[in-house]
C-alpha cells in the first residue's frame, strides 16, 4: 500500500529508523541539492514497527526513543527500511510534499540488510 507523507501523518502514523541503520553522509549531501532541482516523487520502503522488532532488530522513534512490542502505539509505527541517507535529506530539506510510502506487509528478500 502506497501512502503519501502527508497521508501518513494526518493518519497518525510515527515514522522510525532502524537503531543501527548507516548513513552516508557524503550521499546526504548529494541528496540535499538533488532534492532542490528534482520534481518527482520519491517511494522508500516502511514496514510494520512489530513486524521489524519479530525479527530480532531495533528501531527508534522520532524522539529517539527504541521501541518496542509492548508500546501501546506500536501499531501505528512504521519504520524505513530503504535508503536512510535519502530519507533524512528530504526531512532536512522539507521536501516531505514528494515523498511517498510504500508500507510492505514483510522484508523483501535479500542477503544482508545493512539499511543504507
Amino acid at each position: 500500500m502506497i501512502k503519501t507523507y502527508t497521508e501518513i501523518e494526518n493518519e497518525d502514523y510515527i515514522l522510525c529508523l532502524p537503531q543501527k541503520g548507516k548513513v552516508d553522509m557524503g550521499m546526504l549531501g548529494t541528496y540535499e541539492c538533488l532534492l532542490k532541482v528534482c520534481n518527482n516523487t520519491i517511494t522508500l520502503k516502511a514496514i510494520p514497527a512489530k513486524l521489524f522488532l519479530s525479527k530480532g532488530w531495533l528501531a527508534v522513534d522520532d524522539n529517539g526513543v527504541l521501541i518496542t512490542t509492548l508500546d501501546s502505539d506500536i501499531d501505528k509505527k512504521l519504520v524505513i527500511i530503504e535508503n536512510l541517507s535519502l530519507f533524512l535529506a528530504i526531512r532536512q530539506t522539507q521536501e516531505l510534499e514528494k515523498l511517498w510510502i510504500d508500507i510492505v506487509d514483510e522484508i523483501p528478500r535479500r542477503n544482508v540488510w545493512s539499511f543504507y
